[in-house]
């Protein structure tokens, strides 16, 4: 065993006193003293039957004339001479200051090192010399080294012979009463054996510190099981080739099982009966315990589409769970099986009762639908915060807030879009004033603009590109954020915010006929709010959520009002909060509300999955429903943009480039292509044609507001 020198000088301050190694007082009044701590301290003899060996020490020095902070240390110089040999070398010295416990006086300390020194047989003096300047010391060590004619022994070994419960993961170990040669140690010469005499593969190691030697099996061995070991008699120990002669052998038997339990499946993902796996999904599987990853791969757990065989796929397994990811994308619209096997075990052995298999469906491909832009020649200047209406054969794009003459600037511009011909009309500007964080609707034949902090609106008619102003006579007074809704024959203004930002929920109702607006009642009303979502259902507005926009308050409850007998009806509460992002659509029959999806973490399954935030109101029962897809989309909840097509719900996120159409009758989503639609913009306005989606302008992150628009067409 070779042991490794330090030798660290520090020369003490002049007048300290010392040696100079011999035991007589030094003529110099500034010396150093060296000092030998291992493997035996000075001028004592140490023992080894190795061939050479390295010691460690210490040499302390601080001379009068050192500053640490603003001096280098001296130099020194170390070298060592074994006598018996004729050996000699020099060690190397690196020295740095630090606080002496000499109190404030500066020390400085070297560390010196230095290879092995050979050993002859016999007495080996070797003496240690350290100099620097005037300075000097030495120390001296007599090492004996004796012939090695022992052979080894083992003197302890784990598990004893005749041991009845060692454990079925520890490893094995003996212990030889010396250092062994490392080379000698091989497999051929550790070995276990079961009853049928079948060897057990294992990884070897070996600590020369405490001279043990293990084996640890590959895996682990089988319970209430006799194995046999035998350490071969052809080990040698290190030093003198010693052979420990015979063979030791001795029997052991390992532990019952303490668990008899098999594992079971307690989640999967997709989950059981899923219809709308994506192509690119991985399947995944927990288990109540955790299992051996010898038994878990792409044999044992296999995926298959309905009557064929499994795909190609890599099979990872770590502690509980285990996860098979298909080497292509899955088959859209296409029944899959995952199967794990009967084998599967856990690290007791224990195997799944049975095959568990469970099946699910890839969801079919998107609508086969097109993006295209709309033309840009003719179109309004870029903006945000405007307004679109569909007129039955153009939209109408108007107001909002656009970069005009190098200034951020309310605009009363507009155009009119028409599908057919991909072309833009300009809107007059003559008889309106610029509006921002308006409301529009059409009447059939004009559009009405009201709103922006001000009480009076304009009519404008598309066929004479003229404006007309709205009476302000008993017009509500102006506000942001209220609903707006069209009868047949009049326009409901109810609710939203002033400019101060006090809540209103007072409203009127607006017959252009007769340019006349009627008090809506305040009884029965929903409290005073903005931004709520509204939907006409033919004979009734239906108002519901909405919140205060500068504080973190939002409303789940809601009223249905009645222009006929100018009443309100309050309507049963439901669960969605989020009034800033959810929208709403009439079916017909039926209130939609969604607000974009919600991802959530299963902890009985553990995967995470998409909770259901779909809404349904009917107005004639006063009851909601849930819908009860598992597979609602999540699309990011913000920025959406919904319209009814007449049998779905079509709806877009701004924000996540994505889309699906929804119907309520089958409680389906089909998602649209993203191929060609637009880039991530936020505050844009949309219409529904009545086969077609356009959407247009907004604002993006780095492009800033836009001016161009998008049509999708089913």
């Amino acid at each position: 065993m070779k042991y490794t020198i330090l030798v660290v000088l520090v020369l003490l301050a002049a007048g300290c006193g010392g040696s100079d190694g011999s035991g007589n007082p030094s003529q110099e009044p500034k010396f150093g003293t060296v000092s030998v701590n291992e493997p035996v301290n000075n001028n004592r003899t140490y023992t080894t039957r190795a061939p050479s060996v390295e010691i460690r020490g210490t040499a302390y020095t601080a001379p009068d004339d050192l500053d640490c902070a603003t001096s280098q240390p001296i130099q020194l110089a170390m070298e060592w001479r074994n006598a018996a040999t004729g050996q000699s070398g020099r060690g190397g010295i690196q020295t740095r200051c630090e606080s002496s416990f000499l109190g404030t006086l500066p020390v400085t300390r070297w560390g010196i090192s230095h290879g092995s020194i050979d050993l002859g047989f016999g007495l080996n003096m070797i003496t240690i010399s350290v100099s620097g300047g005037s300075r000097s010391g030495n120390a001296t060590i007599t090492v004996n080294r004796v012939a090695d004619m022992t052979p080894p022994s083992i003197i302890s070994r784990s598990p004893v012979a005749g041991a009845t419960d060692f454990a079925v993961n520890s490893k094995l170990a003996v212990t030889f009463s010396e250092e062994m040669l490392r080379s000698s140690l091989t497999g051929e010469r550790f070995r276990i054996e079961d009853a049928a005499g079948l060897v057990v593969d294992g990884l070897l190691g070996y600590a020369a510190d405490n001279n043990q030697w293990t084996l640890e099996p590959a895996s682990p061995l089988a319970y209430s099981t006799t194995y046999t070991v035998t350490i071969d008699g052809s080990v040698e120990d290190r030093f003198g080739g010693n052979t420990m002669g015979a063979d030791v052998t001795w029997s052991f038997t390992t532990g019952p099982n303490p668990d008899m339990t098999p594992p079971e499946v307690t989640g999967t993902s997709p989950t059981p009966n899923l219809s709308c796996v994506g192509p690119d999904a991985y399947v995944s599987a927990r288990f109540s315990e955790a299992l051996d990853s010898a038994t878990v791969n792409s044999q044992t757990f296999t995926l298959s589409p309905a009557g064929s065989t499994p795909i190609d796929a890599t099979v990872s397994h770590s502690g509980e769970s285990t996860e098979l990811r298909p080497l292509l994308p899955l088959i859209p619209g296409t029944d899959y099986e995952a199967t794990l096997s009967a084998t599967i075990a856990d690290l007791a052995g224990n195997t799944l009762a049975t095959d568990y298999t469970w099946s699910f469906r890839t969801t079919n491909t998107a609508d086969a639908g097109a993006w295209i832009a709309t033309n840009a020649s003719g179109a309004p200047l870029a903006r945000y915060r405007h307004t679109a209406v569909w007129t039955g054969s153009e939209m109408i794009v108007w107001g909002g807030r656009a970069f005009i003459s190098g200034n951020f600037a309310t605009t009363n511009t507009g155009g009119r879009y028409d599908p057919v011909t991909d072309s833009w009309s300009p809107v007059s500007t003559a008889g309106i004033s610029p509006k921002q964080d308006h409301t529009a609707v059409w009447t059939g034949s004009e559009m009405i603009v009201w709103g922006d902090y001000t009480d009076v609106g304009g009519r404008y008619d598309p066929g004479t590109d003229t404006w007309q102003p709205t009476s302000r006579d008993g017009a509500p007074s102006g506000r942001i954020g209220n609903v707006a809704a069209w009868t047949g024959t009049e326009m409901i203004i109810w609710g939203g915010m002033t400019p101060g930002g006090t809540l209103l929920g007072s409203g009127a109702r607006y017959n252009p006929s007769t340019d006349t607006w009627t008090p809506m009642s305040v009884e029965s009303a929903p409290a005073p709010r903005t931004d709520a979502l509204n939907v006409w259902t033919g004979n009734e507005l239906i108002v519901w959520g909405g919140g205060e926009k500068y504080v973190d308050t939002t409303f789940i409850d809601g009223a249905r009002y009645n222009p006929s007998t100018d009443t309100w009806t309050p309507i049963a509460v439901t669960d969605i909060q989020r009034y800033s992002e959810v929208v709403a659509v009439w079916t017909g029959t039926e209130m939609i509300l969604w607000d974009g999806g919600s991802p959530t973490f299963d902890s009985n399954s553990g995967f995470s999955r998409t909770e259901s935030t779909l809404r349904l109101y009917d107005p004639v029962s006063d009851t909601w429903r849930e819908s009860d897809s598992s597979c609602e989309p999540y699309l990011g909840a913000s920025n959406l943009q919904a319209h009814w097509t007449g049998d779905r719900m079509f709806v877009w996120a701004d924000n996540t480039e994505g889309g699906f159409f929804y119907d309520p009758a089958t409680d389906n989503w089909v998602p649209i292509t993203t191929t060609g639609a637009p880039q991530v913009r936020t505050e844009t306005a949309s219409v529904w044609t009545g086969d077609r989606f356009i959407l247009w302008g907004g604002q993006t992150t780095f492009d800033g507001f836009q001016d161009s628009g998008f049509v999708y067409t089913p």
